[in-house]
Formats: C-alpha cells, structure tokens, sequence
C-alpha cells in the first residue's frame, strides 16, 4: 500500500498502518513459506516488534537454511509516497572445492589467488584485470588482503545484476579453504 508520509504523524493511523502491514506480512509467509504464527510455529526462531520504529521482523529456519524477513516503510526521498515493503533475506555459503589450488604448505598465496579469480571471472562474469585501468568492473565492490598471525586472508565482495544482495569469497591461506558467501535480498511492495 502507498500513503503519503503525513498519515505517519498522526499516531493512531499510524499505527493502524503498521499494524495492518504487520498482518498482511504474516499472511504472506503463511502462503508462502507455511509458517504458522498463532501456534508457535517451531521454525519461527524469533520476532521482533517494534512499533515506534515502524519495524517487524521475523527471522526463521527452512530447510536448515536462516530467513530473515524485515517489514518496514519505504520512503521515496523525492515526494511524499510512502511505500509498504517486505525485504527477504537469506545468506547461504558454499565452500569451493572445485578450484585446483595447491594445497601444500609451501603453496604461493598468489598462485591461488590468481586461479580463484580465473575461477570467479568464468563462474560470475567479473573482470579483475580490464586492458584499461580506468575501465573497471563495477560489479566489483571491494577487495582485501589482511595478513595476521602468520595467516594471510583474501576477501573479496561483488554483486551481480541478475541479484539482489551481495556474494563475498574468503580465501584463507593456511588452511586452503574457499568459502562464498551469497547475501541474497528480495524486496516485495505489498498493496
């Protein structure tokens, strides 16, 4: 549903909106995902209420996988439209084994680096090294490379278009693990 921002300072409407809102939230993860709020459904890990913020989230377990749901008010910063959202979030992780790194203790760092970014080049469709510097793959975020306690920690954060929400792949060094991180995020606008 879409309001105009003035019914939020009225506080009996206000919290009638959020109050409906919050109803038509549950309704929807009750058809869609089969939770059960007047039972105690056992998946529902927590809920949390809250009011004067405008907010309610819902964090539950399906298929051992964490959803976090989170009602809110959406603000279009350029009127007076108010819209009502449900954001669904879900961060799985997937160790990558599939990537041929040398796994002895006298491996080199860089080596391995440069197959996961092979790897992630073919799998994601990133570019890590453009011919031109200035034309830089925007897809890319952030990376990082921390040394500590003689351990040596490659981080790197990218989205893609066809997602909501970010990946993250942590490389650490001593052990050879590859761990990636998908964030996933969906917004649905509920009339």
């Amino acid at each position: 549903m879409k309001f105009s921002k003035s019914l939020l300072k009225t506080e009996d409407i206000a919290s009638k909106i959020f109050k409906n809102g919050v109803m038509k939230s549950k309704e929807l993860l009750t058809e869609v995902f089969g939770l059960d709020f007047r039972n105690n459904d056992e998946r529902i890990v927590s809920i949390s209420d809250n009011e004067d913020l405008f907010k309610y989230e819902v964090v539950f377990s399906l298929n051992d996988r964490h959803i976090t749901v989170k009602f809110s008010f959406d603000e279009d910063s350029n009127s007076d439209i108010v819209s009502e959202v449900l954001e669904i979030n879900e961060i799985e992780k997937e160790d990558i084994i599939s990537i041929d790194i040398d796994k002895s203790n006298i491996s080199n760092f860089n080596s391995n680096i440069d197959k996961i970014i092979d790897y992630l080049e073919k799998r994601f469709e990133l570019n890590f090294t453009p011919l031109d510097p200035e034309d830089k793959d925007e897809k890319i975020k952030q990376i990082v490379k921390k040394e500590e306690n003689l351990n040596t920690i490659w981080y790197v954060k990218f989205i893609q278009e066809y997602h909501e929400g970010s990946f993250e792949l942590y490389y650490n060094h001593i052990d050879k693990s590859i761990e990636l991180t998908k964030n996933k995020k969906h917004k649905i606008y509920l009339d």
